[in-house]
């Protein structure tokens, strides 16, 4: 597996980063969110105040990934964390789809199709990457590097 191709971790001292895999179920949102509050808690250097945030769009990453890719046909959903005191990458690998990743638009009406939306409001940047022939990435940053 690779982390995305523009980041280079090895750039940075003192970087935090975690990898965790879970099977493609609903069950397994909550287990995502799990984590990343457990790597806040862990390190009290990270920036508290995106914690919030960080857990909508993981929440989000994580569920569009198990709705609308083969990982939540019997596949996984890989999570990365990297961050530092004031900058946090994030991205969700999934087992792929043949559909590309983009905000939809939607109007009061609509009862989903909101989360890229909600991604791309509240991350500093955001964006996709095939990791494999068969998987993709959706990665977010929030913060500044």
């Amino acid at each position: 597996m690779t982390i995305s191709p523009q980041l280079d971790i090895n750039a940075y001292n003192d970087v935090i980063w975690t990898v965790c895999t879970f099977p493609g179920t609903q069950d397994q949102i909550a287990n995502a969110r799990r984590v990343v509050s457990a790597l806040w808690e862990r390190h009290q250097d990270l920036d508290g105040l995106i914690l919030d945030d960080l857990l909508l769009l993981v929440s989000e990453l994580v569920s569009n990934a198990i709705r609308h890719t083969r990982s939540g046909q019997g596949g996984r959903v890989t999570l990365v964390i990297v961050a530092l005191d004031s900058w946090t990458h994030v991205e969700v690998i999934d087992d792929g789809s043949p559909h590309i990743p983009r905000v939809m638009e939607s109007d009061e009406s609509t009862m989903g199709g909101r989360g890229l939306a909600i991604v791309d409001h509240i991350a500093s940047r955001w964006g996709h990457y095939q990791d494999l022939p068969s998987r993709r990435a959706v990665w977010f940053e929030m913060g500044a590097a």
